[in-house]
């Protein structure tokens, strides 16, 4: 697949291809394949479905009546994904086949609703974030817990790009990080945001010098993870709110997910600060 450079000038020049209407309720969940060529979605109509990212053409869909879906994401092999229960009486998270629709192990040990999920980047590790004010670690070659971390708020979780680093946000807007070859104790501790509130999400950049930051505050913020220095920030006005968010490779641009139609900038320190693109969605859970 070939690739250009993403520059705010090529991205004013981007236009919708295909809309699809596949999904009768909100989408709660979107992932990419490790090669870019397919993208997994899950919904709260308990579905999960697969399109192709060269055609833009539905691949394929599998439904998870019985427990629902949140949270998804491709393992390393695209026939195969993980993804999160979704309805009161189950906090599983479950190893799917899309090849067979086949259970291939499930991973049980949260007490509430998954609401993150990262798979390592390198290797068969994942890391999951709960509303049970836990983090856990997997591995997919083990139904056992690897180990877990209290967090005192509902976890969001993260890997670097080179799968050396965790990043666990808990609560006060805190975030511990941890040495993914030796899980125990975090090695640094990071403060985000003065205010106190839940996570919503939590991205490094492609390189893993940054970090990218989005609080209930309705505020999120831009990282420098080598000096922990505060690049950008980022607010919602006052009839929306921010979601997710994500750094492009290659280019000073953060692409989020907000509720409501305001969006503004600040940056800060003297780097380049970041273009802001705004993907507009319903509110996720």
């Amino acid at each position: 697949m070939s690739s250009i450079p993403v520059t705010g000038d090529t991205l004013a020049t981007i236009d919708i291809a295909r809309v699809h209407r596949d999904n009768s309720d909100v989408i709660l969940s979107v992932d990419f394949s490790d090669d870019g060529e397919w993208l997994l979605t899950a919904s709260a109509d308990e579905s999960i479905h697969v399109y192709s990212t060269a055609t833009g053409l539905m691949n394929r869909v599998v439904f998870s009546k019985k427990y629902g879906c949140g949270v998804a994401r491709f393992t390393h092999d695209n026939n195969s994904v993980l993804y999160a229960s979704r309805n009161e009486h189950d906090d599983t998270v479950r190893y799917l086949s899309l090849h067979d629709n086949r259970y291939l192990r499930y991973f049980k040990g949260h007490r509430d609703r998954v609401t993150s999920l990262s798979v390592s980047p390198v290797n068969d590790e994942f890391v999951t974030g709960s509303h049970d004010h836990t983090a856990r670690f997997w591995d997919l070659r083990t139904s056992a817990c690897v180990g877990y971390v209290q967090t005192d708020a509902p976890a969001v979780v993260a890997h670097d790009s080179k799968g050396v680093v965790v990043a666990v946000g808990g609560a006060n807007g805190c975030i511990s990080l941890f040495d993914a070859r030796k899980l125990g104790v975090p090695f640094a501790s990071r403060s985000v945001s003065p205010k106190c509130g839940r996570w919503r999400d939590i991205s490094f950049g492609p390189t893993g010098n940054d970090m990218i930051c989005v609080l209930e505050d309705s505020y999120s913020y831009v990282y420098d993870t080598v000096v922990w220095e505060k690049r950008a920030e980022v607010g919602a006005g006052m009839n929306g709110r921010v979601e997710c968010a994500a750094l492009v490779p290659g280019a000073p641009v953060a692409l989020y997910g907000a509720c409501g139609d305001t969006m503004r900038l600040r940056s800060s320190g003297s780097r380049a600060s970041y273009e802001v693109w705004r993907v507009v969605f319903r509110l996720l859970v």
